[in-house]
């Protein structure tokens, strides 16, 4: 969680202050960002075989990546962090 305050006068009036769920925030920007990649390689593939405009197909895409990744047909987990790197090999 951050507070943030809005600057007056260049101090902040703590009268105003918000109160913002940054892992909420974190999670979603990531959540997006997959949305919006997975979209990108999707249409990039198949760009050659498409007959309409590049913006309406994207959005296509967009929406039909975002309700699947969002559906129950798989479970996105966080990358393990203990995976261990060899520095020979």
């Amino acid at each position: 969680m951050a507070e943030l305050a809005p600057i007056i006068e260049g101090k902040p009036d703590v009268t105003k202050i918000n109160r913002i769920e940054l892992e909420r925030l974190a999670r979603e920007f990531r959540t997006q960002r997959i949305i919006f990649e997975t979209a990108r390689d999707v249409f990039d593939q198949m760009k050659t075989a498409s007959r309409g405009s590049r913006e309406v197909l994207l959005a296509q895409g967009v929406r039909i990546v975002e309700q699947f990744i969002r559906s129950d047909h798989i479970t996105i987990s966080p990358r393990c962090s203990t995976r261990t790197h060899s520095a020979g090999a």
